[in-house]
């Protein structure tokens, strides 16, 4: 996903960045210089897909679902914050690259999942 969004160069961290973030609607695109602005400092980068690609990874980071929460509130409008909140996960992600659940089991007994 690095790759895909051109932030493979990303420093890496090693707590979910949302909390630092007070997102909230203030920080979304009001007026046109601030659509201006957004729209120079994002590129290429789509929020939705974005945070689309974010939750697809909670299925084996559900450690990172309360941070893209947070930062889905606002795939109508997002502003700057907002799209450095979602960046600063996949730093996250990529300081914690071996972090994951593993669904399986190891040794004789095997066990069921029963819904």
């Amino acid at each position: 996903m690095l790759v895909c969004f051109g932030i493979e160069g990303a420093t890496p961290v090693s707590t979910p960045p949302a909390v630092k973030y007070d997102l909230s609607t203030v920080q979304s695109l009001v007026t046109n210089d601030k659509k201006t602005k957004y729209l120079n400092y994002a590129g290429d980068l789509y929020y939705l897909s974005i945070v689309g690609s974010l939750l697809f990874a909670t299925q084996s980071r559900p450690d990172i679902q309360h941070a893209i929460s947070l930062v889905s509130q606002f795939g109508s409008n997002p502003g700057i914050l907002h799209l450095e909140a979602a960046k600063q996960i996949f730093c996250y992600l990529k300081g914690t690259i071996e972090h994951g659940l593993m669904l399986g089991h190891h040794g004789a007994k095997g066990f069921d999942l029963v819904d």
